[in-house]
């Protein structure tokens, strides 16, 4: 799908707008998607309850307020998160592009999260579809890492 710059800005205009954020935000997402300081994380999820996830998202409306910390913070300023089935905004082949991106880029860190399924053949836990082709977990794991 080809859209042009104007197109493109249109759109993170109205998301920006739709999500409430501010002109600082804005700043910062736009800092943290030029940075190539933090490092990269793949996330994946493989049998589990992705409850690791949701602990870590939960983790900063529990503690007393440290600074400026919160887990959007971690996201967007101390790591490039380039896969994340539960907080990332793309899905589909445009989510599985950017965990190609990044296995190409290389030094990427990868996060597992859930038991690798061995169960008829790995299939128990298909995590992404890669050109039509259905990715176990297990092979998603040995793949990336």
């Amino acid at each position: 799908m080809n859209i042009s710059r104007r197109d493109f800005l249109k759109y993170c205009t109205a998301s920006a707008a739709a999500l409430g954020l501010s002109n600082a935000c804005l700043e910062r997402l736009e800092a943290a998607l030029a940075s190539d300081g933090a490092p990269t994380l793949v996330w994946l999820h493989g049998s589990g309850c992705q409850g690791d996830s949701v602990s870590f998202l939960n983790l900063f409306a529990n503690l007393d307020p440290v600074g400026d910390v919160t887990a959007g913070g971690v996201l967007l300023d101390y790591v490039n998160l380039a896969y994340h089935t539960v907080v990332m905004a793309s899905a589909g082949p445009t989510a599985v592009t950017m965990a190609r991106q990044a296995q190409r880029k290389g030094g990427h860190v990868l996060v597992l999260e859930g038991g690798v399924a061995t169960a008829f053949g790995g299939r128990a836990c298909i995590i992404m579809s890669d050109k039509g082709r259905a990715i176990t977990y297990g092979e998603a794991v040995l793949d990336l890492a």
